[in-house]
C-alpha cells in the first residue's frame, strides 16, 4: 500500500491529495505551500522526535499555537485551523501529534534539508550553527538540519585544516568530478579551525583562502546541500543511515543546469541506497530529467539505461544502478495557486500532449517558452 495524504485548509492550502512514490517532486511557484506539505509529513511522522529534541534544547510550549510556531517558525501559529489531515486512510488530530511524545530517544524517520539551508552558515565564518544558536521559532527544519551538519562535521572532519571537498570515497567518482567542475571549479573546500571555525574555499595552486562572503551564490547555497549529502550516503559497508526518507527543497538554488544535474545524480545515488526522496523544486531542469525518466520507461531496459546515465553523465559501471532507477516509481505533483487558495494536481506522466495544461505545461514551467515562440513567429510574419 502507498503512503498518502489528503490534507484539506492548512493554511493557504484548500486541498492536497499525494500518494507518495519512491521519488516524489512538489513542482510550483514561490509561496505554494509546497514546503508546508512537506513539512507537515515529517511532522506526521516525526511528531515525537520533534518534540524530543525542541525539550532536550529547553524549548517548552503551553499551547497547540505554541508549539506550531516552534515547528513551522514565527508568523504559523495558526495554520492548522479547521484542517483534515489523513496520513494512509486514517486521521491524524493535531491533539494527536501533539501526544506522540511518550518519552526516550523517538527514532527521526524524515531527514530534512530545508531551502533555507544556507542560514545554517555563520554569516562571514561559515560554520553551521548549534540548535540553540538560532532565534526562537525559526523552523524546526532548518536548526535541526544546522545541528546535524555542525556534528557532522566536528566529528568526521576534527583537523584544523582538512580537505572537505574533494575527499575520495566521500561521494562517488563521477559525482564527485561533476561537482568540481560544475561548483567548485580551481577551488578547494576546507576547514579552518586555528582562530575561529569557518569553512573556505583555497584557490588550487595558491595560499589564497576565500570566506564565504566571497563565494558564488551557487557555492553557499551548495555547500551546506554536500555535507547533508556526505552525512546520508556514509563510508564504510552500511548503505544508509537509518532515516526512510530524504526531503530536499529546492536543490537548484543558485547552480547552473550542468550543476543541477550533478544534483540530480546525487539523488538518484539516495534511491540507490534505500531512501525514498521527495524534492520541492520550481526548476526546469529538475522537471526535464523526470520527464525523460518516465519516457524512457518506453524504451527498451538497455537504451533507456544508457540514455539516462548519457543525460546525467554516469559512468556505464553504474548502469545497474540506473536500471534500478528506471523500476521505481515516480509521481509529480502541482501546486495550483490561480488565486489566494492552492490545490494540489497530479501531473506526474508529464505528458505534452495532455489535454489537461497543467500536465502539458509541467505546472507553467514550459507557458513562458511557449509565449517566447508564439510571439517571435507572429513578429516574424508581421501579425503583431
Amino acid at each position: 500500500m502507498a503512503d498518502t495524504i489528503e490534507i484539506t485548509q492548512l493554511a493557504h492550502i484548500a486541498h492536497a491529495e499525494v500518494a507518495f512514490g519512491d521519488l516524489t517532486v512538489f513542482l510550483g511557484p514561490q509561496a505554494s505551500g509546497k514546503s508546508l506539505v512537506a513539512q507537515a509529513w515529517k511532522l506526521a511522522l516525526d511528531a515525537a522526535f520533534v518534540q524530543s529534541r525542541l525539550r532536550l534544547y529547553g524549548y517548552a510550549w503551553d499551547t497547540p499555537e505554541d508549539f506550531l510556531q516552534l515547528y513551522f517558525g514565527r508568523g504559523y501559529e495558526r495554520v492548522w485551523q479547521n484542517t483534515r489531515f489523513a496520513m494512509n486512510g486514517g486521521e491524524v488530530t493535531l491533539q494527536g501529534l501533539l501526544a506522540a511524545y511518550r518519552g526516550g530517544t523517538p527514532r527521526e524517520r524524515v531527514f530534512y534539508i530545508p531551502a533555507q539551508r544556507v542560514l545554517s552558515l555563520v554569516y562571514g565564518y561559515g560554520w553551521p550553527l548549534p540548535f540553540k544558536g538560532f532565534e526562537v521559532a525559526v523552523p524546526f527544519v532548518l536548526t535541526q538540519y544546522s545541528e546535524e551538519i555542525r556534528r557532522y562535521l566536528d566529528e568526521e572532519f576534527p583537523g584544523e585544516d582538512e580537505v572537505i571537498f574533494p575527499v575520495e570515497r566521500r561521494l562517488p567518482k563521477s559525482l564527485r568530478e561533476q561537482l568540481s567542475q560544475s561548483v567548485y571549479p580551481g577551488v578547494i573546500l576546507k576547514a579552518e579551525r586555528a582562530l575561529r571555525k569557518r569553512l573556505v574555499l583555497e584557490v588550487q595552486g595558491s595560499r589564497t583562502r576565500l570566506p564565504i562572503p566571497s563565494w558564488t551564490a551557487g557555492q553557499r547555497e551548495f555547500t551546506p546541500l554536500l555535507l547533508g549529502l556526505y552525512w546520508l550516503l556514509p563510508l564504510g559497508r552500511s548503505p544508509k543511515r537509518g532515516y526512510e526518507w530524504v526531503v530536499i527543497e529546492e536543490p537548484e538554488m543558485g547552480l547552473h543546469p550542468r550543476a543541477i544535474e550533478g544534483v540530480l545524480q546525487a539523488v538518484l545515488h539516495l534511491l540507490h541506497r534505500g531512501y525514498r526522496v521527495i524534492l520541492t523544486t520550481h526548476s526546469e531542469t529538475v522537471v526535464e530529467c523526470i520527464w525523460l525518466i518516465q519516457r524512457l520507461r518506453e524504451a527498451s531496459p538497455e537504451q533507456s539505461q544508457k540514455a539516462l546515465a548519457g543525460y546525467l553523465q554516469i559512468p556505464r559501471v553504474h548502469l545497474d544502478m540506473v536500471a534500478e532507477i528506471l523500476q521505481k516509481e515516480v509521481r509529480v505533483y502541482f501546486f495550483r495557486r490561480p488565486e489566494e487558495k492552492v490545490t494540489v494536481v497530479d501531473i506526474s506522466s508529464l505528458d505534452a500532449w495532455d489535454t489537461n495544461p497543467d500536465v502539458a505545461e509541467w505546472g507553467g514551467l514550459t507557458t513562458s517558452t511557449e509565449r517566447a515562440s508564439h510571439l517571435l513567429a507572429r513578429a516574424l510574419a508581421g501579425n503583431l
